[in-house]
């Protein structure tokens, strides 16, 4: 689907808010995304409302530099 900001802490997974990362399937029924957790290739559900709409990645570094400042 592209790639996006995470906005909220996942601690036992070591992301941390603003990171970026590649999202594969947008569930409706679930009220999840499914991402890929960067430098393991591990795939898990995360809460629609802790990353941003899935996007491009330049723009998701966009949004991330964004949200640094």
């Amino acid at each position: 689907m592209g790639h996006s900001v995470l906005l909220w802490d996942i601690p036992d997974k070591n992301l941390q808010d603003g990171d970026i990362v590649p999202v594969y399937i947008k569930s409706n029924i679930s009220h999840v995304y499914v991402i890929s957790v960067p430098g393991t290739g591990e795939r898990m559900e995360v809460p629609l409302w802790q990353i941003s709409e899935p996007q491009s990645c330049h723009k998701a570094k966009k949004l991330a530099k964004k949200y640094s400042e």
